[in-house]
């Protein structure tokens, strides 16, 4: 659900973010997260969480049109540092989600079949979230090497 949220709201995301500025999209984009964290911590089934995970969406979307050309702008000479570390600053939260999703779960750890959810959890955030950073980072260059894009 969050690659296809992504996916759905980055074109808007980034329009609005040209168009009004770059802190209402950054509102947007963190009363989102908000949505998105108490949401999949509420949520009690599986159709409320993927709705949820719709939010974490349009919080990536929104926060990259924002932070991004914010940061490159307020920077202009250090943009290659700031976006490094904000690439570190993602790449460590990515990390520490699928603990945080483990953490959260209301069943007792003690049962063998909710431990095995657990992990599977976990296995699954890893995957999601490593797969789509792979995309987002060489997508731009398969489309200037394979494609001819410039």
């Amino acid at each position: 659900m969050v690659g296809i949220g992504r996916l759905l709201t980055i074109l808007i995301a980034g329009v609005i973010s040209d168009r009004i500025g770059r802190q209402k999209p950054f509102l947007i984009s963190i009363i989102s997260d908000t949505l998105f964290l108490l949401g999949i911590s509420f949520a009690p089934n599986i159709v409320v969480a993927s709705i949820a995970a719709l939010f974490l969406a349009i919080t990536n979307s929104f926060g990259d049109s924002a932070v991004y050309p914010a940061m490159i702008e307020a920077f202009p000479k250090k943009a290659t540092t700031i976006n490094s570390l904000l690439k570190a600053a993602m790449s460590v939260a990515q990390f520490l989600f699928p603990f945080w999703v483990a953490a959260v779960a209301n069943a007792p750890l003690t049962a063998v079949v909710l431990a095995i959810d657990g992990v599977l959890l976990i296995m699954l955030g890893f995957t999601i979230c490593f797969t789509f950073y792979v995309f987002s980072q060489y997508i731009p260059q398969f489309a200037l090497i394979v494609v001819g894009s410039s």
